[in-house]
């Protein structure tokens, strides 16, 4: 469990950086987020795995051809955490 929390929290990690708006109820398609990231298309499939990914843990949700931010995810020290699976 404690692995999987660190795993989403690199991934969110990384879209707070990337310039990810993380806004609750906020909708995009996966070609916004590729856009406001600075995804090139060649990873689309991947950004949209990763969107899956937090979908498994409540963050996002796909409504039709849209994703849905349901929540905004803490942000916590990577560093730390992975410290104490250690």
């Amino acid at each position: 469990a404690e692995m999987n929390r660190l795993c989403i929290a690199y991934v969110t990690e990384a879209f707070h950086q990337l310039g990810m708006d993380f806004t609750p109820g906020r909708r995009f398609t996966l070609d916004d987020l590729a856009r406001e990231l600075g995804v090139h298309r060649k990873h689309h499939d991947y950004l949209a795995r990763l969107l899956e990914l937090l979908a498994q843990h409540g963050i996002t949700g796909e409504d039709g051809d849209a994703w849905q931010l349901l929540l905004t995810p803490a942000r916590i020290e990577t560093a730390a955490a992975l410290a104490r699976l250690r």
